[in-house]
């Protein structure tokens, strides 16, 4: 017993504390009236459904406001409960101390909150238990004094079989007037800014405005009410938004650097309108980019890219600078191919014959041909057998250097196999045996060679795929010692080459 009155004097301690603050003028206390159901059997059994096991009381709470945000309760409560295993009712009293976090503006109705605290509850033939309350609630104002409360709890006993759930639905009254005597008609009613505007009127209800702006304030007074005012403090102009500009250049004082002087880059003037203001300008009378500074950049060649990004800036081109002859994007220095458009893959070079290879690396870029043989085509064999059969068919006046017409037929077959291999070239070469003098020797074999050369120059070939040359007697490719080795040494070779 003297534990309970030891609890509940603290108790009573605790919550006589908001007691000692001023109440807040625009949130009046109130007394709260409200028939309540208990159920202890629920938080056991898991059954929220079972009515048959709530029982009847009522409450009376003194309700103090302490914030807009925060109140604090008392309530008293009279009631009978029904305990799980019991048939027989029990009568109880309790009373707790209660923290209510609410949501509260003058416009609501409605105001919903969150409610914590703890409590004694004294039973009938048994000792008073401790329980925590924890709960949600909320209020609905039905006019200036009055409003309806409902409120749901658990109850945590820390004694054992008494937890339990408690709902309540009621009235609240609220209480006198505010310790600066103001009706409470004036906290609830109609005009409770004082503006003389009615709050269901007044767009601004907490703050004295203008009839003109439906209640809402015009700090500055430049007839452009806050909320729609990006400058409140300092009179402005609608056209700016109720912001002034001192200069007259167009830019808001708050937004121009240069306030009191016309500019147009942050209000601030720009002589050579190069973007960048005189201030920052290094050269603020000639016009040049602001990534030097607002200085013109040199372009020594004239080819509009400035020399310090020109990669050639003594010569005009168009890529970074430098020249690119074919137009393949890819700059000449760097073009493998400068005079023929090719991809940047291969470095500026084309694949003409489409072989594989590009033309840098292909010998024969006009004609198809395997990368084993450079790109050239490959020559037929039996292409290669009528050259090998010409070195000993091609014939000679003894001693001399005229063709004999017997030679003429194979000459014509040489002729054919440089038709079909256009991106060939003919060496023609003239070799003796070792009879005669040396500079003799040299002699007719330059001479032969250029007679056959001759002859195929009268059938109209590209003169730039014709050569002859004489070798005399230096490169044998059989025995001199007899006539059979001295007659193969007698030659003309016919070798074709890539040009």
């Amino acid at each position: 017993m003297t534990r309970s009155i030891t609890f509940l004097s603290f108790a009573f301690f605790l919550l006589a504390i908001p007691s000692l603050f001023a109440q807040s003028p625009t949130r009046p206390n109130a007394l709260i009236f409200k028939r309540i159901v208990t159920d202890y059997h629920a938080p056991s059994t898991g059954e929220f459904t079972e009515f048959e096991n709530y029982r009847g009381g009522f409450e009376v709470a003194y309700l103090r406001n302490l914030s807009r945000r925060v109140s604090a309760a008392i309530p008293a409560k009279v009631g009978v409960i029904n305990l799980p295993g019991e048939s027989e009712n029990r009568t109880i009293v309790s009373i707790d101390g209660l923290i209510h976090l609410q949501y509260f503006e003058f416009k609501n109705r409605l105001i919903p909150y969150f409610l914590a605290g703890a409590g004694a509850v004294f039973e009938e033939d048994a000792d008073m238990n401790i329980q925590i309350p924890i709960g949600l609630g909320f209020h609905v104002r039905l006019g200036q004094y009055a409003y309806i409360n409902a409120q749901s709890e658990f109850r945590k006993s820390l004694s054992a079989d008494r937890d339990n759930l408690q709902h309540g639905l009621g009235l609240g009254f609220m209480l006198g007037k505010t310790t600066e005597q103001i009706d409470s008609s004036q906290l609830f009613g109609t005009d409770l800014d004082g503006d003389g505007i009615k709050n269901e009127n007044d767009n601004c209800p907490e703050v004295p405005g203008l009839i003109a702006f439906n209640g809402c304030p015009d700090t500055d007074s430049d007839g452009i009410e806050d909320s729609k005012d990006e400058c409140p403090k300092l009179p402005g102009t609608l056209a700016l938004k109720g912001c002034p500009d001192t200069d007259g250049d167009g830019v808001i004082d708050p937004k121009d650097d240069c306030p009191e002087v016309v500019g147009k880059v942050n209000g601030c003037p720009d002589d050579d309108d190069d973007g960048l203001a005189n201030a920052e300008d290094k050269c603020p009378n000639q016009a040049g980019p602001i990534s030097n500074e607002g200085c013109p950049e040199t372009d020594t060649d004239g080819d509009g890219v400035p020399d310090k990004a020109d990669d050639c800036p003594e010569v005009a081109g168009q890529v970074n600078g430098c020249p690119d002859a074919d137009g393949d994007g890819i700059a000449d220095k760097e073009d493998r191919c400068p005079k023929l458009a090719g991809p940047l893959n291969a470095q500026g070079c084309p694949d003409t014959d489409k072989d594989g290879l590009h033309d840098d690396q292909d010998r024969c870029p006009n004609s198809a041909g395997p990368a084993s043989n450079n790109g050239c085509p490959e020559i037929r064999q039996e292409d290669k057998a009528t050259l090998q059969y010409a070195i000993q068919a091609v014939q000679f006046e003894t001693g001399k250097d005229q063709l004999k017409p017997a030679s003429y037929a194979i000459l014509d077959q040489v002729y054919q196999i440089l038709q079909r291999y256009p991106d060939y070239k003919l060496i023609i070469s003239g070799h003796t045996d070792d009879r005669g003098t040396e500079e003799n020797n040299q002699i007719l074999s330059s001479n032969r060679a250029q007679s056959c050369y001759d002859y195929l120059r009268t059938k109209g070939i590209d003169l730039s795929r014709l050569s002859y040359i004489g070798y005399g007697e230096s490169r044998p490719i059989s025995d001199n010692g007899n006539s059979t080795g001295r007659q193969l040494n007698r030659r003309v070779e016919f070798d074709l080459v890539p040009r």
